[in-house]
């Protein structure tokens, strides 16, 4: 199944926008200080929108959720409701930000939300293994889990929210992350090997700390995650790891001491310049195995 026919089945699950889609939690949410003017530009040009607003820590805050493009969705987020008709937005007893006074004085990213049925697989995965801190976990009235992750180099907050399926729903999302994890695996088949469409469904995290690509390696082999070593410009690396849900998450961190001794690599145009086409080193790779390969050893994980 193409990205395309996927985009197209969790478009289908949004029905007439009047009430919130568990595959809208998967989205990227942006502070603003000027929601009325998106709202507007928003009506003008015929988007869908889910109007909210929430409280946290006793302040009311606004928010619209909009589809940018078939799957992808965006949630801008405010304090301030002037031009606006508030009655429109319906609150939900939800934490959708959890950011104490926010003094952004330009659009900012604030997190970076997934709608996932693996909310304990994907802790382990963002804390344990990446190196992150739970810093919010709850489940509201209606059966909504969340689990809020702070990384120690972002201040974006990552939301992991897996949201009941509607009654009657024909692709859910247990059901995307059960395909997309089955494309990870036919086509994923080594640290240098196979990328598939899906992969690049991701987000990237840079951090400047001690961390090195080559402690997050040793961890995600560990826990038996796949993922992905890249050579980049200026004699840089990047991994990109497969978290339980079955996206991707861009590394960009020192290299350290254990890079593989072969990697494909990339231009500065984030175009293949190793005749690869962004498939990697192939040479020996089976089918329905994931081959873990470092500069010293190397085995297959069944």
């Amino acid at each position: 199944m193409p990205l395309s026919e996927t985009e197209a089945k969790v478009t289908e699950q949004l029905g007439d926008w009047f009430t919130y889609n568990q595959h809208m939690d998967s989205h990227l949410g942006i502070w603003t200080n000027t929601l009325s003017d998106y709202v507007t530009a928003l009506a003008t040009n015929n988007y869908n929108m889910i109007k909210m607003s929430f409280e946290y820590n006793h302040q009311t805050y606004y928010s619209v959720l909009t589809q940018a493009c078939p799957g992808f969705f965006v949630e801008l987020i405010s304090d301030a409701s002037e031009s606006m008709n508030t009655e429109e937005f319906k609150f939900v007893d939800e934490p959708r930000l959890t950011i104490d006074s926010p003094s952004y004085t330009v659009d900012t990213v604030v997190k970076v939300s997934r709608a996932t049925t693996r909310i304990d697989e994907m802790i382990d995965f963002y804390c344990d293994v990446i190196g992150g801190a739970l810093q919010t976990r709850a489940t509201t009235a209606d059966g909504t889990e969340w689990a809020i992750v702070k990384m120690d180099s972002a201040d974006a907050l990552l939301h992991f929210v897996n949201r009941p399926a509607p009654e009657g729903s024909t692709f859910t999302v247990a059901q995307l992350e059960d395909y997309v994890n089955s494309v990870h695996d036919k086509y994923i088949k080594s640290t240098s090997c196979g990328f598939d469409q899906y992969a690049d469904m991701h987000w990237a995290y840079d951090s400047h700390t001690d961390l090195t690509l080559s402690d997050v390696s040793v961890k995600l082999e560990a826990g038996g995650h796949k993922y992905r070593w890249f050579g980049a410009p200026g004699n840089s690396y990047q991994i990109y790891a497969f978290d339980p849900s079955g996206w991707t998450f861009q590394l960009d961190l020192a290299p350290g001491n254990d890079v593989p001794s072969t990697t494909a690599s990339y231009s500065a145009a984030c175009k293949s310049d190793d005749g690869c086409y962004g498939q990697g080193l192939c040479d020996d790779t089976e089918e329905g195995h994931f081959y873990y390969a470092t500069k010293t050893w190397e085995y297959f994980l069944f």
